[in-house]
This record gives structure tokens, sequence and C-alpha cells, in this order.
């Protein structure tokens, strides 16, 4: 053996260090990057406000009816359902709010608004403008 070669105890050592450093990276980072749900209270709601926005758009299709459409769609991606219809609480710009029930935990929170900002339906695009979160009485 030359003198600098690192002894087979001292060798080991090390790839078993190396070996659970690497464990210990993989653990962590599968936590900060792994989607988990939490249980929310049956007595919460998500009040989601949105602003469509059309760019030549069909003009047999209405930008609220084509709104409700891609919520609908985006409804199905998460845990908590819309209950009710959106309603209009704005008109210039168009403004709809969706209840959702029960409330959406976080990781629901940016699929929902990840769905409804993302994906772009027939030359229809929408922002959200607020997300909260409240109680019934």
């Amino acid at each position: 053996m030359s003198p600098t070669a690192p002894r087979p105890a001292l060798r080991v050592a090390l790839d078993v260090a190396a070996l659970a450093l690497l464990l210990g990276g993989v653990l962590v980072v599968r936590d900060l990057t792994q989607s988990t749900h939490h249980p929310m209270p049956a007595d919460s709601r998500s009040r989601v406000v949105v602003e469509p926005v059309e760019n030549r758009s069909e003009p047999s299709q209405t930008l609220t009816a084509v709104a409700r459409a891609h919520l609908a769609f985006c409804d199905v991606e998460v845990s908590s359902a819309i209950h009710g219809e959106p309603t209009v609480v704005g008109e210039d710009p168009l403004l709809l709010e969706v209840v959702l029930a029960p409330a959406l935990d976080a990781t629901d929170r940016k699929q929902f608004k990840g769905c409804v900002e993302d994906w772009l339906v027939d030359n229809h695009l929408i922002h959200v403008r607020s997300m909260e979160e409240y109680r019934v009485p």
C-alpha cells in the first residue's frame, strides 16, 4: 500500500458518511417538493375573485360562460368543490367570485390558482385577483 492511499477502514467510513449525506439530502428535497394535503374544517370556505379576459374570442361565446366552464374544469383539480354558481361581483373589468367548500389547503390553493391562470381556453385567460379563507357562522 502506498503512503498516500487511504486505509480500508477509513475509506469505508468515508463511503458510509457520503451515502448518509446523500440519503439525508434526498429526504430533505422530497419533503420540500412533495405536495401534502391537510384536512380543512367543514365550515371553512375559500372565496376566489377572478378577472377573465379575452383576445379574439368566438363571437358566440360570452366571457362569463367560458370563465364558468374554465372554473368548473379547475374545480376537479382540487379536493374542495365549488359551492354554488360563480357570481359577477364587478363589471368593468368583469370580476367573478367563486366559493369553494371546504376551504382550499395550501397545496390546493397553489394548484387551483395554477390551473386557473395557466390554462388558456379558446383565447380566454383568467387572472386570480384575490383568494381568501373564511368560516361560515
